[in-house]
């Protein structure tokens, strides 16, 4: 717990950008091509795609309505897909962890980008996982 608190207090000059690739990838199965792409330079003198998910990202999850917007809109769609599971008919066999990771993903982007979400199919979403 020393090391969060150290953090914390530190976290105005702790870059964040040389562990966030290798994060994205373990914590959301990203292969090796996807995690690439994520640390990528951009020519034209445009941000990165670190720094822009970064600025989305605070902007989106900031205390307010943005972030009420957002929980709702991924309850909803867990929910939905919960709803679509069970109503299901017969038996078809899927790997927990596999199918939470696909669900929370597509909910999670949609929550934060809403219809300008880049990972809006199942093509895409199979690039990255």
């Amino acid at each position: 717990l020393d090391i969060v608190a150290d953090i914390l207090k530190k976290s105005k000059t702790i870059a964040v950008g040389p562990f966030f690739v290798s994060f994205v990838q373990r914590a959301f199965g990203f292969n090796d091509r996807a995690a690439a792409i994520l640390s990528q330079e951009r020519e034209g003198g445009k941000p990165d795609l670190f720094e822009e998910l970064t600025k989305m990202l605070h902007a989106g999850l900031a205390n307010g309505k943005q972030l009420d917007e957002a929980h709702a809109e991924f309850t909803t769609y867990m929910q939905s897909a919960l709803d679509h599971s069970v109503s299901m008919k017969g038996c078809t066999k899927v790997t927990l962890m596999n199918w939470l990771r696909y669900k929370i993903t597509i909910a999670t982007c949609k929550a934060i980008w809403g219809p300008e979400n880049p990972i809006n199919n199942i093509e895409i979403v199979d690039a990255f996982l």
